[in-house]
């Protein structure tokens, strides 16, 4: 993954994306969003995006400076599943992919731009929680907090998700809509 920095770039290109990278690996490109006035002398809390199903990273991250643009790096991941018009996360299948995948990507960010490495929260959408929230779970040690909105919660496979005195500590916020029809609010609050 090679990412720019910001001032190498000469024309600063739209919805303030100063930095893209080609690929952690091959199949796993991932987008990072800095600031408006990025400077290296602030240790910025990162927030790293995991997509609804059938987006990408481009898609997802192109939301944020509608939010804010200030304050914070944003790193923006891609689903290793082909879906029908972007891609997915897979409920479990690769969760050791994801995990290097994510650690792999936020290792570089955080080489490239001035990151503080304990604020590093995860922001799951739809699909997107499955993996914010295994991550979250199975390492609350390197993770500040999650967000997950509009998505289930992962099941277990075989061993449990979470040893709870570990992850007492975790921030999370989660949000769900009342018209979502892809997950009732009775299978969210299950």
């Amino acid at each position: 993954m090679s990412l720019m920095h910001p001032s190498t770039v000469l024309d600063r290109p739209v919805l303030g994306l100063l930095a893209e990278s080609d690929s952690v690996e091959p199949s796993a490109p991932a987008r990072v969003l800095l600031p408006d006035r990025y400077t290296d002398r602030y240790a910025y809390p990162l927030v790293v995006l995991f997509h609804p199903a059938g987006m990408n990273e481009e898609a997802i991250l192109s939301s944020v400076p509608h939010l804010s643009r200030q304050n914070f790096v944003v790193l923006s991941l891609r689903g290793p599943r082909a879906a029908a018009a972007g891609f997915g996360w897979d409920a479990a299948e690769d969760h050791d992919g994801v995990e290097d995948y994510f650690f792999k990507a936020v290792a570089q960010t955080r080489r490239s731009f001035h990151v503080h490495s304990e604020r590093i929260y995860l922001v799951g959408l739809g699909e997107g929680t499955l993996p914010a929230y295994r991550l979250a779970l199975a390492n609350p040690d390197r993770i500040a907090g999650i967000a997950a909105l509009n998505g289930p919660f992962p099941k277990p496979k075989g061993n449990p998700l979470f040893r709870l005195e570990t992850v007492r500590g975790l921030k999370a916020f989660v949000g769900h809509g009342l018209l979502n029809h892809t997950i009732s609010m009775e299978a969210a609050r299950h």
